[in-house]
C-alpha cells in the first residue's frame, strides 16, 4: 500500500490567531512537557525547532547538533562545586574534516575585545572558551568590525630572560617578509652591530633598550617566529648580560613559559601542589675500570688553500724555535686529499712554532697532531707482553718498529690487547694496556690494583694486589671469586671506594652496595628516622631479596637518618642490582602513601604556569565589567594514578607492594583520554577541583588552563593553532628519566605541524592558552562565529 505523504500544516489567516496558537502550545509544552517557550521557534513554514532563534551562546552550539557538528555528551560530568547548579545538558562541537576548518569557522567569540573559540558547554549552562589571541578592530562606516586572525603573531606579554653576551644586530623597527599562511619572517629594519660583554652590560642595555630595542639574536637580522631565532623586544637589564624581553609570539597564545621549574619531584605535575620531594640516584650506578681514553689526534681543521704541506721539516735548523717544512707545497682546490694523510701542513705560512700531522681525512676535514716545542713523535710501538724492570719502570718485550700514527688508524682493530708506552719508547714509568682502539682514540688501564674475596666492614680479606691486564685477564677465571676492591691498592677502603665488582663485561663496570642498609619500614622519632626490619643491601644484589625493603639512609654503615629515601626502581645489570632510584622523604613523613598525599593533594604551592594565567587575568579582566559574565567552574586536573587492569604497575610506590616498578606514575585522566575509554568530566578527587569556590584547590581567579578531556571532545585534532600550548592535564612522571611531564598540544593550522597530544617536561616551554566559561543566559549581539564575523557577546543582557 501506498504511504501517504504527510502534508506540512501551514498557519494562515490573521496575526492575531497566530499569537494565541503559539502561545496554547507553548504552554501546553511548558506545563505538560516542562520545556521552555524561549527554546522552542516555528519557520517560516511552521516547523518546530528548537533553538534556532536563541541568541545565547549555548544555544549556539546546542543547535549545530542538528547539523552534525555538535554532540550531546552522555557520560559524567561536574563543572560547579555546587552540584545542585550542574544540571544542564552539555554540548560539544566535532570536527567533520580532517583539518577542522569547519569547527574553526564557527566557534569564534569576542569577549572583552579579544578572540576565543568555544569548546563546550558547561553543565552550569554556559559555555566554555579557549583563549585565542588579540581581535582586529576595524571600523567600516561607522560601524565596529572584529576579526579574530589565526595568521599573525604580536609580542608575549609574558616576560622572558635571555642572555645578550656577545655581537648581535639589533634594529630600531622590524618589518614582516612572510607572505599569509607560511611561516612567519621577520627582519630587522635601521639596524646597528652592537657586542655586550660582562663590563659593557648596563650601559650598552640601556643604550639598546632606548634606541634600537629589537634582536634576533644573530647577526643576520632575520628570524621565524616560534624558532631559537625569533624577534624579541629588549626590556629591562635583569643580572650582568641578562635581560627580560617579550617574544614575538603566535597571537593563539597569551606567551610561553615553563609549567613548573623542578622537574625531579612528581610534585611539579600540579597547577598547584604540596611538598618537593625529589628523586635522586641512590648510591654509585656504574663507574669504569678503563683508567683513560686517548685520542690519536688534538685537533680537527678544514684544510683549504692557505695550507702548505710537505713531506718532512727540519726543527731549529732553518729558524730558531720554529718547525720549517721541507719543500713546500700549498693546497690546491682539485687535489685528491686524501694524498696528505702522513704529510705535515701549516697554515699561511711554511714555518711555524707549531706544525700539524695529518692522521686521517674524512671530506676535507684533517684529523691532526699537533706537534710543539720540538716534539717529533708521531709514532707508537706495541709489544705482546711487559716486564716489570727493578726500578719500578716497565719495558716492552720484542716491541714492534715505530708505527705512524696514519698507519694505527687504519688498521687500528690489529692493537687491541697489546701494550704501549704511548709513544715510539720501549722503556716507560707507565705502562698502558690497551682494552680497545676506534680509527679516533683507545681505551687502556694501567697500574696496580687490591682485590679480595671477603670483606669485614671496610677492610679487604683473602686478598692480592696485581697488575689490573693480569687481573683482567683472568677475571673469568683465575681471580673470578675476587668480587671486592677498593678500586685502589689499598687493603683498607674509604666508605666511599669500596666497590663490589660485578664481572667481565666491555667496560668492567663495577658497583657500590657494601655497607648500606635499608627496611622495609621506618618510625621517625627524636627528629630522626630509624630503619625497621632491617637489611643489609650486599643482600641486596639478587634482586629477588629485595622485595619490600625500600627505607635507606643515604650514607653508608647508617640506620639512622634525619631523611631517609625511598627506593622505588632498581638499576639491575647482569641480574646483579647496581643502584635504586628514590625519592627523598623529610619533616616525619613515614610512609610513601602519605607522601605522594602531601605531594598532590596539599595545593600550598603555586605553579609558574598559574602565576601567568592570573597575571594576564589581571591585567584584562579584573575590576572590568567582563567579570560579572564570567562563570566560576571547575578547572580539573585530574592527578589520581592509573592502575587499570594491571597494565600501569605502581608497585614501587605502593609500600605494601612487594617489589620495585618502572617507578612511573601514569595519570589517570591523560591515560584514560589517549586510549579512548572516555573523556571524563568529572574530577576524582577534591583536591584537584580548581574553582574559586573550592577551600581545597582555590585559585584565585575565574580561569584556568584547558583539560585534555575539554580538548579530546571537540575531535582527535583539538582546537587548532599554529604552535604548541599546555594543557593542565598531568601526563606521568617517568622515575628513569627523573622528568615530571604535563600534556601540551601540537596542531595542524595552517602551517606544517603534525597534530597530536604529547608530553612536554615541566621546565620546557609551551605556550599558555587559558580558558573561561561564560555564565547562563551569555548572549551575543551579531555574528556567525566565523574568524571574520565572530560571535560578539552582548554586555547589555
Amino acid at each position: 500500500m501506498e504511504k501517504k505523504k504527510r502534508k506540512k500544516r501551514h498557519y494562515k489567516g490573521n496575526n492575531k490567531k497566530k499569537i494565541i496558537v503559539l502561545v496554547v502550545l507553548g504552554t501546553f509544552l511548558f506545563v505538560g512537557m516542562g520545556f521552555s517557550v524561549l527554546g522552542l521557534q516555528f519557520d517560516m513554514d511552521g516547523t518546530l525547532e528548537v533553538g534556532k532563534y536563541d541568541k545565547t551562546l549555548y544555544g549556539a552550539i546546542r543547535r549545530e547538533v542538528k547539523k552534525d557538528y555538535a554532540s550531546k555528551y552522555t557520560g559524567e560530568h561536574q563543572d560547579s562545586m555546587d552540584p545542585s547548579k550542574s544540571t544542564s545538558d552539555i554540548y560539544h562541537y566535532k570536527s567533520k574534516y580532517a583539518d577542522g576548518s569547519d569547527i574553526s569557522n564557527m566557534n569564534n567569540v569576542v569577549f572583552a575585545n579579544t578572540c576565543w573559540e568555544m569548546v563546550r558547554t558547561t553543565d552550569t549552562g554556559g559555555v566554555r572558551m579557549l583563549y585565542n589571541g588579540p581581535s582586529e578592530i576595524t571600523e567600516v562606516n561607522g560601524t565596529i568590525k572584529y576579526k579574530c586572525s589565526e595568521d599573525e603573531a604580536y609580542f608575549s606579554e609574558i616576560p622572558e630572560e635571555i642572555d645578550l653576551k656577545g655581537t648581535y644586530l639589533y634594529g630600531k623597527s622590524y618589518n614582516k617578509t612572510s607572505s599569509p599562511g607560511a611561516e612567519i619572517k621577520y627582519e630587522l629594519a635601521d639596524t646597528e652591530l652592537i657586542e655586550i660583554t660582562t663590563s659593557n652590560a648596563a650601559e650598552k642595555i640601556e643604550y639598546i633598550k632606548e634606541n634600537y630595542p629589537y634582536t634576533c639574536r644573530n647577526t643576520s637580522g632575520k628570524c621565524s617566529v616560534g624558532y631559537q631565532s625569533t624577534i624579541h623586544n629588549v626590556n629591562n637589564q635583569t643580572s650582568g648580560t641578562k635581560v627580560d624581553t617579550y617574544q614575538m609570539n603566535y597571537r593563539n597564545i597569551i606567551g610561553s613559559d615553563k609549567f613548573n621549574s623542578n622537574e625531579y619531584t612528581p610534585a611539579s605535575a600540579g597547577y598547584m601542589y604540596g611538598d618537593e620531594y625529589n628523586i635522586t640516584t641512590f648510591y654509585n650506578t656504574t663507574s669504569a675500570l678503563i683508567s683513560n681514553y686517548i685520542y690519536f689526534y688534538n685537533t680537527t681543521q678544514t684544510l683549504g688553500t692557505t695550507y702548505y704541506y710537505s713531506d718532512g721539516y727540519d726543527y731549529g735548523e732553518t729558524t730558531v724555535n720554529k718547525y720549517t717544512l721541507t719543500n713546500p707545497q700549498q693546497i690546491t682546490s682539485d687535489m685528491d686529499y686524501n694524498t696528505l694523510v702522513g704529510k705535515y701542513v701549516i697554515n699561511n705560512a711554511i714555518e711555524s712554532n707549531k706544525i700539524y700531522y695529518v692522521i686521517k681525512i674524512n671530506n676535507k676535514t684533517a684529523y691532526l697532531k699537533e706537534l710543539v716545542g720540538g716534539n717529533k713523535d708521531v709514532s707508537m710501538r706495541f709489544s705482546d707482553t711487559i716486564t716489570e724492570n727493578s726500578d719500578g719502570t716497565y719495558s716492552l718485550d720484542n716491541p714492534t718498529v715505530p708505527i705512524e700514527y696514519k698507519d694505527i688508524v687504519a688498521n687500528y682493530e690489529n692493537y687491541n690487547n697489546k701494550y704501549t708506552c704511548g709513544n715510539s719508547n720501549s722503556t716507560c714509568n707507565n705502562y698502558r694496556y690497551i682494552i680497545e682502539t676506534s680509527n679516533i682514540r683507545y681505551a687502556f688501564t694501567d697500574g696496580k690494583i687490591t682485590i679480595a674475596q671477603d670483606v669485614d666492614d671496610l677492610t679487604l680479606l683473602d686478598y692480592v694486589t696485581i697488575r689490573k691486564d693480569e687481573w683482567l685477564k683472568g677475571i673469568d677465571t683465575t681471580f673470578k671469586d675476587y668480587i671486592y676492591t677498593c678500586n685502589n691498592t689499598n687493603t683498607t677502603c674509604q666508605a666511599s671506594d669500596l666497590a663490589y665488582i660485578l664481572g667481565h663485561n666491555e667496560y668492567y663496570n663495577y658497583r657500590y652496595a657494601q655497607n648500606y642498609y635499608c627496611g622495609k619500614s621506618v618510625i621517625y622519632e627524636d627528629g630522626k628516622y630509624k630503619l625497621q626490619n632491617i637489611k643489609n643491601l650486599e643482600d641486596l644484589i639478587d634482586p629477588s631479596k629485595i622485595e619490600s625493603c625500600h627505607y635507606i639512609c643515604k650514607n653508608r654503615g647508617e640506620k639512622e637518618c634525619t631523611n631517609v629515601y625511598y627506593a622505588l626502581v632498581n638499576s639491575i645489570s647482569d641480574g646483579i642490582t647496581s643502584g635504586f632510584y628514590a625519592i627523598e622523604i623529610k619533616d616525619g613523613t613515614i610512609s610513601i602513601e602519605k607522601a605522594m598525599e602531601n605531594m598532590f593533594k596539599k595545593n600550598t604551592n603555586d605553579s609558574i604556569i598559574k602565576n601567568d594565567v592570573e597575571a594576564w587575568y589581571e591585567n584584562h579582566l579584573k575590576n572590568t565589567e567582563y567579570e560579572s559574565k564570567i562563570d566560576d567552574t571547575i578547572y580539573c586536573y585530574d592527578r589520581s594514578i592509573s592502575n587499570k587492569d594491571n597494565r600501569f604497575d605502581t608497585s614501587g610506590w605502593n609500600s605494601n607492594g612487594g617489589g620495585y616498578s618502572s617507578g612511573t606514575l601514569d595519570f589517570n585522566e591523560y591515560v584514560q583520554n589517549i586510549e579512548e575509554q572516555h573523556q571524563g568530566l568529572i574530577c576524582t578527587n577534591i583536591e584537584d577541583r580548581y574553582s574559586v569556590s573550592n577551600n581545597k584547590a582555590k585559585i584565585k581567579y575565574k580561569i584556568g588552563l584547558p583539560t585534555l578531556s575539554d580538548i579530546k571532545l571537540v575531535s582527535t585534532k583539538g582546537m587548532f593553532t599554529r604552535t604548541t600550548y599546555w594543557l593542565g592535564t598531568p601526563g606521568k612522571f617517568q622515575v628513569e628519566r627523573n622528568r615530571t611531564n604535563v600534556t601540551y598540544g601540537l596542531y595542524k593550522q595552517p602551517f606544517n605541524y603534525s597534530e597530536s597530544v604529547s608530553f612536554n617536561r615541566i621546565n620546557g616551554e609551551s605556550g599558555i592558552r587559558p580558558v573561561i566559561s561564560l555564565v547562563k543566559g551569555t548572549e551575543y549581539e551579531s555574528g556567525t562565529g566565523s574568524t571574520t564575523d565572530p560571535y560578539i557577546v552582548n554586555m547589555n543582557k
